[in-house]
């Protein structure tokens, strides 16, 4: 979510809806936020860092550890475009894999989430 304008919230807000269309029931590292006080309109354009700056957010631990503790009660995870050069998104992929999660990605081509197929 660092580095992108808003924490890129409107992409995660987008993919959110279009997993509910697709019948998944999804859980967004942005709406944890938002349940931790987090408002929108204080979500920097530049994508700073956000180890404590945004309000409710908390420091960067206290982030890891509720969004690890979400993903271990998913069935699945959907990975963002980008996500291979987040630190976070990388983290999470392997905690899913290692928790036997099926793993998806947003397709921004087809506006569709659908099964990663990673080439080794």
């Amino acid at each position: 979510m660092r580095g992108y304008p808003k924490y890129n919230y409107p992409l995660f807000d987008k993919v959110f809806k279009i997993c509910e269309f697709q019948g998944f029931s999804p859980v967004s590292p942005a709406n944890i936020d938002r349940e931790f006080g987090v408002k929108d309109e204080d979500l920097p354009e530049n994508g700073a860092d956000c180890n404590g700056i945004v309000n409710g957010a908390g420091n960067q631990l206290s982030i890891i550890k509720r969004d690890l503790s979400a993903l271990l009660k998913c069935g699945a995870i959907c990975l963002l475009p980008g996500w291979d050069r987040s630190t976070g998104a990388i983290a999470e992929l392997a905690v899913a894999e290692w928790a036997g999660l099926t793993v998806y990605f947003y397709d921004e081509k087809d506006e569709k989430v659908k099964l990663l197929s990673i080439s080794a």
